[in-house]
């Protein structure tokens, strides 16, 4: 099944250009300027299932890349794209404002989950002996300190 972003990797415009490598140029040459080249280092918050941004933000500015992905089927699709692939390391959390564990409703079909919802889980056990996707949601204190970073480009 085709999504909408990989309409951009078959069209081509007037000049030649990839449609999708335009849109990429639009999206990121403003980090040149914020990345100090080969010497930085990137929280990809939400990863999804195929971690897009971070290998552009890889490749354009050779940054290590910490993959963040909390749904775990998101997660397994990305530990299997980039298990071998050096500069970037996935973690199996997400970052909010404090810690704690949700549940993801709704289903997890398809690119996303912005059509989802997650709520806060008081019995995390209790949500998983009944079968439900648990998120584990990390403070941005606790995220550095679990990444072991002193700071974040």
């Amino acid at each position: 099944q085709l999504h909408p972003h990989h309409y951009f990797t078959k069209r081509r415009n007037a000049a030649g250009a990839l449609l999708w490598d335009a849109l990429v140029n639009e999206r990121f040459n403003g980090l040149g300027s914020l990345l100090p080249e080969g010497n930085c280092t990137m929280l990809y918050v939400g990863a999804n299932v195929d971690g897009f941004d971070g290998r552009v933000v890889r490749k354009r500015h050779r940054c290590f890349v910490h993959m963040l992905e909390p749904v775990p089927s998101f997660y397994a699709l990305l530990a299997r794209r980039f298990h071998r692939e050096p500069g970037f390391a996935l973690h199996n959390f997400g970052v909010g404002n404090r810690s704690t564990t949700m549940q993801l409703t709704g289903r997890t079909a398809g690119q996303g989950t912005s059509y989802q919802s997650a709520v806060a889980v008081s019995d995390p056990k209790d949500a998983q002996r009944r079968g439900s996707q648990l998120l584990r949601i990390l403070a941005l204190e606790e995220t550095l300190r679990t990444l072991q970073l002193r700071r974040v480009d």
